[in-house]
């Protein structure tokens, strides 16, 4: 886990940035004040690639997470694990060197958990997931190529509903149904032209549900529980990414496109408008991960500028990236009170953020993305580049500082086209030891360390 410095400062009041500056030195040098509290901790599951997460309904502390095998890598074994103590242990519930891709609850009975297992099918637990039957007649299985289940999903409104996900031998994906809590199941939709990774039924609207593919611009929607469904177009979208509806909002549901970003429909699929308009900066922007809580209005989403929360539905955002250094993959909502999200780091396990607004250094909306900056190599000898990315022209000023606050350089005090820069510092002239820089950009700083070894 990075220390304090390896964070994202978000300034408005610039006679400040110093004082914050020095104040996160002395974090550094005598310790964190943080402890999970606005900053994301590790949980478990190393080196484990989680593709999905389900919570017990009834215990806040029990959750259930799918891991996939990654090929050719006995590290990442994939399977489903369990935790009883909201993440402080993990037990392994079996199902290792298999594509486990999707598990869900019983909404009412919390002893009975389904997985989608990609390799063989789909499989029941009644005693929490200690032991499993199968439970896929009518589902199409290929244990050789993997491309059986992806995505199992159970009626919140009559748990003996189910949809699932997977391939067909007719075509490339296909939705299975089941009204008899998987006893028998019937091919609803075929020919989908890629895998239904992601199934939603409507929580505030008896018999809505949606299911979304990975690489075609359609969400499906059926009116009747499943049993039957329609393409809904939101647009001109080249690959998907999740999908969501709310609490107490029936009708609405939300589509991401990694491309084109987060989309809400108020009116069941049948019109689409963009979400978050006032923020993303073109093309540059990719969002590949979001969750929704409530009604909507507080959202998560990560980006390739890294994850931002929402408490007002996407117009506003607060940078949440402290104690992160790779990209999330999936995220969650997990808790309300304290606000607590937890996210799939890509191969490197089950990381947790909570969100407490009287404890936040520095996290505050704004209204566009900041800069985001990589140092490479680090540690470095002699020379090392500085990276960063603005998603809209304007003034930039990179500097560098020794632990004493002292400037050792200007390296940029210019104005810069959006884009990625990358910036050469040559170190040969200091002496070893941490040197803090500071990159400010259309009104926001970020500060990060780095190490000059000689």
């Amino acid at each position: 886990m990075r220390d304090c410095f390896d964070t994202m400062i978000v300034v408005n009041e610039r006679g400040k940035t110093m004082r914050k500056l020095l104040l996160l030195i002395c974090l550094s040098i005598y310790g964190t004040v943080y402890a999970g509290i606005n900053e994301w901790t590790y949980l478990g599951l190393y080196p484990q690639y989680v593709e999905a997460l389900a919570k017990d309904p009834q215990n806040p502390d029990v959750f259930y997470a799918a891991a996939l095998d990654i090929f050719m890598d006995t590290t990442r074994e994939g399977g489903l694990f369990r935790t009883t103590d909201h993440g402080v242990t993990w037990d392994t519930l079996g199902f290792t060197h298999s594509y486990v891709n999707g598990v869900a609850v019983d909404p009412v009975r919390p002893n009975i958990v389904w997985i989608a297992n990609g390799s063989n099918g789909v499989w029941r637990s009644t005693d929490f997931g200690i032991s499993w039957e199968n439970r896929s007649n009518g589902i199409y299985t290929s244990p050789i190529d993997h491309d059986g289940p992806v995505s199992i999903a159970v009626c919140p409104h009559n748990s003996e509903f189910l949809l699932c996900g997977g391939g067909s031998d007719v075509g490339i994906g296909s939705l299975y149904r089941s009204t008899n809590s998987g006893i028998q199941w019937t091919e609803v939709a075929t020919v989908l032209e890629d895998y239904p990774k992601c199934i939603s039924y409507d929580i505030s609207a008896p018999g809505l549900v949606y299911a979304m593919t990975s690489n075609v611009d359609i969400v499906w929607m059926s009116a009747d529980t499943g049993r039957t469904f329609s393409p809904m177009t939101p647009g001109e979208f080249l690959s998907h990414s999740d999908l969501r509806t709310a609490l107490n909002r029936p009708g609405a549901v939300w589509f991401l496109s990694y491309e084109n970003g987060l989309q809400l429909s108020e009116d069941s699929g049948h019109t689409w408008h963009s979400c978050m308009n006032n923020w993303r900066m073109g093309n540059d922007t990719i969002i590949w991960a979001m969750d929704i809580a409530g009604r909507g209005d507080t959202m998560v989403v990560e980006t390739n500028f890294g994850p931002f929360l929402s408490f007002n539905g996407g117009d506003s955002l607060i940078a949440i990236e402290r104690g992160l250094s790779r990209i999330v993959d999936h995220i969650w909502f997990v808790k309300s009170s304290p606000l607590e999200i937890w996210g799939c780091v890509r191969v490197h396990g089950m990381w947790s953020y909570t969100y407490d607004a009287s404890n936040s250094i520095g996290d505050k909306p704004f209204a566009a993305t900041p800069a985001r900056i990589i140092t490479y190599p680090n540690p470095f000898n002699t020379v090392t580049n500085i990276s960063f990315t603005i998603p809209q022209t304007g003034q930039v000023s990179l500097h560098v500082y020794n632990l004493l606050g002292q400037e050792v350089t200007t390296l940029v005090r210019s104005n810069l086209q959006a884009g990625t820069h990358t910036i050469p510092f040559d170190g040969s002239a200091l002496s070893s030891g941490v040197y803090i820089y500071s990159l400010e950009a259309n009104g926001f700083t970020a500060n990060r360390k780095m190490a000059l070894v000689k």
